[in-house]
């Protein structure tokens, strides 16, 4: 007959492999064997069970907050990246903005010249330091049509060993502009020169349509000055709802997008508001305040992450 009295220190010796799940399958079945017939090592192994559980449940807790602070500090560290990405961007597209500016030339006859033919045709010849012209067909307040020619270039331009270009006739006249009479009539072309100083008239009778000077355009001034507007407006009303942290939380978003304009037009123009190239520079702040708000709005994420 089986002594189970003189087993049970085998089994004392054995519970905790079993209890683990380390025991040979051989002593799995002598131990459950035993503790079939035996109350106080079926006792023992219940209250090894219970403590092993215990032990489990305390070294989860234990490790829950390093497990959350091992989330934050990996989340945090794809911020901080995405961050660095965004301003580098932002640093790229205002310099980028800088060298694709079209700078103007001045009058002179090196510059562009200009003939005219027996069928009052008008040839344009730029010199080789020009990377772009235009020719636009203009109507003055009596209707009368007249011409305006700019010729630039673009540190762009200069880098990449461009050639002339121009949006009349690119594919027929790469480097010469021909503007054709309509009517016999030689046509009035001014040279714009973009500087402040009157437009040169090259040729054709311009006494009935007289001198002009182009000024630059404003708008970039009256985006800026809409944007800082906008921008007080928000934050009074930050300052009124400061208790409410759900809408100061909404406002402040709202807010980052003038403030995000104005450091763009910062970055793109200087503390500059007048512009000749109002298209160029306005897209360049727009896709620049664009970064700049994305920028923003990671770093806002991870301040608020930290509190």
């Amino acid at each position: 007959m089986r002594n189970i009295e003189n087993e049970c220190g085998i089994v004392e010796d054995l519970l905790p492999l079993y209890t683990e799940e380390l025991a040979g399958e051989e002593s799995v079945r002598f131990v459950e064997a035993h503790l079939k017939e035996c109350v106080s090592c079926r006792a023992e192994f219940e209250r090894m069970k219970k403590q092993i559980a215990q032990d489990e449940k305390c070294r989860t807790i234990d490790t829950v907050p390093l497990d959350k602070m091992g989330k934050m500090i990996k989340k945090n560290r794809n911020r901080s990246v995405l961050l660095s990405v965004l301003i580098v961007t932002a640093v790229f597209l205002s310099l980028f903005s800088n060298i694709t500016s079209p700078r103007y030339f001045d009058y002179s006859d090196g510059v562009v010249s200009a003939s005219v033919t027996d069928e009052g045709n008008v040839y344009l010849w730029f010199s080789d330091e020009v990377t772009y012209w235009s020719v636009d067909k203009v109507k003055n307040d009596e209707g009368r049509d007249f011409y305006t020619v700019t010729a630039s270039y673009s540190l762009y331009d200069r880098l990449l060993g461009r050639s002339k270009n121009s949006n009349l006739h690119p594919s027929l006249y790469p480097t010469d502009a021909v503007i054709r009479s309509d009517d016999g009539e030689v046509p009035v072309v001014y040279y714009v020169q973009n500087n402040g100083e009157d437009d040169v008239c090259l040729c054709g009778d311009h006494s009935d349509i007289g001198m002009g000077r182009t000024l630059p355009r404003l708008v970039l001034g009256y985006y800026l000055l809409a944007a800082t507007g906008v921008l007080i407006f928000l934050l009074g009303l930050c300052a009124l709802l400061h208790k409410n942290k759900s809408a100061l939380s909404s406002l402040v978003n709202l807010a980052l997008i003038p403030a995000s304009y104005i450091a763009a037009h910062l970055a793109v123009k200087g503390f500059v508001s007048v512009t000749y190239s109002a298209l160029h520079d306005f897209i360049y702040i727009v896709i620049t305040a664009a970064v700049i708000y994305a920028a923003a709005v990671v770093m806002l994420g991870i301040i608020r992450e930290k509190r």
